[in-house]
Order: structure tokens, then sequence, then C-alpha cells
């Protein structure tokens, strides 16, 4: 609708298959964003789009939404701002910190001149944002979703067996693992395994190897019989073929444990009528879990340390009024309040609970609360195998319910884990090498600076 609407437009994207993708099925727009499948859209080529005669439609990656902003200047409220998939940037933005900069960039555009997307909103802690008018849209006849629901200790033998449970008919196996990923494929049988491909980002493409996928097919269909997907294509892909669903939750790793709105955009990101052949949910669990008494106090609470954090760097800026050979010491001081400021999730990772916003005033970090909020809600959900159905069919039929406790661990599954492990730490230590290589060769042409040091 935006993008057909008689105004002009910028339409942020929080990820750059889902920004160019948009642009690839309406010309009229420009793309704006890092490079992708050989296009980097220049700042030139941007100006001479906005000299163009009719309505400006600007489909920009999160990322790249101050540089558009900086070029287009003081002109920037003759545009409606529309942001997409919004929940996204609350899931995603404790590993890309610089998504809650849009939020910032959101709230100078005046209220009518501005909105967010999503079909699976979640709540705010920023007081900003719950002020918004809200416009929810109920479907007449919502999806109908038939799910399997199987319970295993061993995901990746419970994929491979249905992956094998379906041997003509294409598969979508959403995953977001890499190395369990590759870990699937190779025990499949060698011409399963020519089958296969991994829809990811090209970050990913070194890890994802000769099974890499940069695109869907001709016409939004699947490239491959066997496709596995990472989260890049869980929320706003089109995709227009039939095929059996897998959709794998695994609590090992925090950024491969769903929520259930997550599995709800999975699901979605099938467009044509009755081409969801079969779902399957794959899941396991915790075991434990540390239980909080409410989220509304659990939401004060952090707040309410950050506002304590950011006293503490008020107190540095006071002390160091009137006396400028302090100005170092001091922005280091900050700096390291900022970094250490954080709240662990349920024992797991550390998320700062401050930041530095698009002005570079410390404040709040508002979305890193959020997803705090949503992961300790989410651990609750995969605390024993029972507790995720229970959620579950609240808005699905769970039409089977399977619990597989013990599939033994094969020595080949062992060794074929290993080995790929192996490969990911040498890949890893690669990239830790060439970025020492940089940082020398920055340093020894006086080039090293906090901008190059970023790249």
């Amino acid at each position: 609708l935006e993008i057909n609407s008689k105004r002009n437009s910028i339409i942020v994207f929080p990820t750059k298959a889902l920004a160019y993708g948009k642009h690839s099925k309406h010309p009229n727009t420009l793309y704006v964003g890092s490079e992708i499948k050989g296009e980097k859209v220049t700042n030139q080529q941007i100006e001479e789009y906005l000299a163009k005669d009719g309505y400006k439609k600007l489909l920009v990656v999160a990322d790249s939404l101050g540089r558009l902003l900086g070029i287009i200047g003081k002109n920037y409220k003759d545009y409606f701002l529309m942001i997409d998939e919004v929940d996204v940037l609350q899931t995603d933005n404790n590993f890309r910190p610089q998504l809650e900069n849009v939020i910032d960039y959101y709230l100078m555009f005046p209220s009518k001149n501005r909105c967010m997307v999503t079909a699976t909103m979640k709540e705010f802690s920023n007081p900003h944002l719950k002020t918004e008018c809200r416009f929810p849209i109920t479907w007449q006849y919502n999806t109908h979703r038939n799910i399997d629901l199987l319970h295993t200790d061993n995901i990746t033998q419970a994929v491979i067996e249905k992956v094998i449970s379906h041997p003509t008919e294409k598969i979508f196996i959403a995953y977001n693992s890499i190395l369990q990923i590759r870990n699937i494929i190779a025990s499949l049988d060698e011409e399963s395994r020519k089958e296969c491909a991994i829809l990811c980002s090209e970050a990913s493409i070194k890890e994802a190897g000769e099974y890499f996928a940069p695109k869907l097919g001709d016409n939004d269909t699947l490239p491959a019989r066997i496709n596995f997907a990472t989260c890049c294509y869980f929320t706003g892909i089109d995709i227009e073929d039939s095929y059996h669903l897998i959709t794998v939750s695994d609590v090992r790793r925090s950024h491969s444990m769903l929520t259930i709105d997550r599995m709800t955009q999975i699901h979605g990101r099938c467009r044509k009528d009755d081409g969801i052949l079969s779902e399957t949910i794959i899941y396991n669990t915790l075991g434990y879990v540390s239980v909080m008494e409410s989220m509304d106090s659990y939401t004060v609470t952090l707040l309410n340390k950050a506002k304590k954090v950011l006293k503490v760097i008020e107190s540095a800026d006071a002390i160091m009024q009137g006396d400028y050979t302090l100005t170092v010491l001091f922005s280091l001081v900050k700096e390291a309040i900022r970094e250490k400021a954080q709240e662990r999730i349920a024992g797991y990772e550390f998320i700062n609970l401050i930041r530095k916003n698009v002005e570079g005033k410390y404040v709040p970090a508002y979305l890193n609360i959020d997803y705090i909020i949503e992961r300790t809600e989410l651990y609750g959900s995969y605390f024993m195998p029972e507790t995720l159905k229970a959620v579950l069919s609240r808005q699905a039929n769970i039409i089977s319910y399977t619990a597989i406790p013990n599939y033994d661990v094969s020595p080949k599954q062992s060794s074929i884990e290993k080995s790929n492990k192996d490969a990911q730490n040498m890949l890893a230590e690669r990239y830790i090498q060439e970025a020492i290589y940089n940082i020398k060769l920055l340093s020894t042409t006086g080039q090293l600076n906090d901008n190059t040091l970023y790249l």
C-alpha cells in the first residue's frame, strides 16, 4: 500500500534481502543498502533519484537509514516513514545494536508522517512508543494450521528422518544455525545432498559453502528440493511454492531458539494457497528455568537499572565540567560503564542496558530491554516438553505430539559434528587473523581510526 501511495515514502526493512526483494518487484523504487547481487547504490545515484519527477519510493535497509536521511537533509519531513517488520528490530538489536538508531530517526518524524508494521506486534518499553496510535487489522479468515509437534534430544536425527519421509516433494527447513544445518546435510545420502540449498545472508557464504543459495528461484519458488533457511528468510519473504515445512527450535544456542511469533512468521512465508503440504515443529528443551514473578515488574527493574547507570554517566560529566584535559579519560570511563552495564538472561548471554543514540547521548537501550523480556519469557516456554505444546495449542491445531527422549548419537553423527565444528573454528581463526592483519596495515599506514576499525 505504501509503495503505491501518492506521497513520498521511506520504507525501512530489517534485512537487505527483504528490501532488495521488494525493490525487484517495484521498478519505480530505489534500493538503499549495502552491496547485494553486485549492486551498490552510491550517494550520487540517490541524489539523481531524488531529483526526478514523481513520488519518491525509497526502500532502505535499517543500517542505511542514517546515510539516506543525511542526503535528504532538512526536507526529510516531506516523506512518510514506514518501518516494516518492526518486531525484528526488537529481536535482532542485541547483535545489531545500530538497529535502535531507526527508532531515534522514527521519533523525529511528525506523528502523522510515520508508522510501524508487523504481523506479530510486541510491547515496547520505550515510553515514546507506548503512546502511538494502534490499528489492529484482523483477518476475516485465519490461516488454519495443523502441526506435527516433535520433542527430541537429537534434533539432527529427527530432521533427517522427516526429510527422508518426503522423498520427492519440496521441503523448507527453518533452522537458525548453519553449523547444525551442515551437520544435517552431511548426514544425508549423496543423492539427497545434491538436492540441498542453504538460504542465508551473504555474510555466511563461507560457512554455507557449496550449498549457499543467494536468493529464491524464478517466480519466488524455492531454489532446490531440500531447502534450509536461516533467520533472514524467516520474515517478509514471499514464497510462491508448495512444500513441507519443518521448523526447528534449538535451545542449545539462544539465536536458534524460536518464539511462537517467529514460528508464525515462518509459516506465513508461503504465499501460495494450500502451499504448506505439512507443518512439523521439532524442538528440544532446557529441563530447568529461572521463573520471574512478574514481567511487568521486571521491565520496571531493568528501566530503573538503566536510569541509575545513566546517573553515573551524568555525574562523570558534572565532575569533568570545565576541565578539558580530562575529556579523553572520561570518554573512556563512560564507554567502560556502558559496556559493563548489562543484564544476563537466564544465566546465558549478557545484554547492554544503555546505548548512545544518534545524537551521541547516552540513553536506555529500550529495544535491548524488550529483547530481555521476550527471551526471559521464552525460556519459560522451553521448561518442559509439554510447556511449548500448551502454548502452541492456543493458536494452532496440534494433530500429533511425539516425544522421543533417547535418540542415540551414532559414531557417524559424532564424527560429522566434530569435523564441522573443527572446520568452523578454523574459519573463525582465519577471520581473526585477517582482522589482525588489516588492523596492523591500517596502523602502519596511519589510517587506523574509529571508522576504519568499525568497518
